[in-house]
């Protein structure tokens, strides 16, 4: 494993966002609001509009908040 999770594409064009290990991920929007919850996954197929995202993104050894701007 790498020094950090990566999440990739960032800005995403499309549905799928991908990690760079498996993780669990809890999507927000700006406001704080959870969004969605995920568990121990490698991608995801997103239904978020255009806009930026925060998201907690956690495994065993990593545990690290990410922006994420959908265009």
């Amino acid at each position: 494993m790498s020094d950090e999770i990566i999440l990739y594409p960032n800005p995403l064009l499309g549905d799928w966002l991908n990690f760079s290990d498996f993780v669990s991920v809890e999507i927000f929007n700006l406001q704080g609001l959870l969004l969605a919850r995920y568990d121990h996954i490698k991608s995801i197929k997103t239904s978020l509009k255009k806009g930026i995202y925060i998201l907690s993104i956690s495994n065993e050894e990593y545990y690290l908040r990410k922006k994420l701007i959908k265009n």
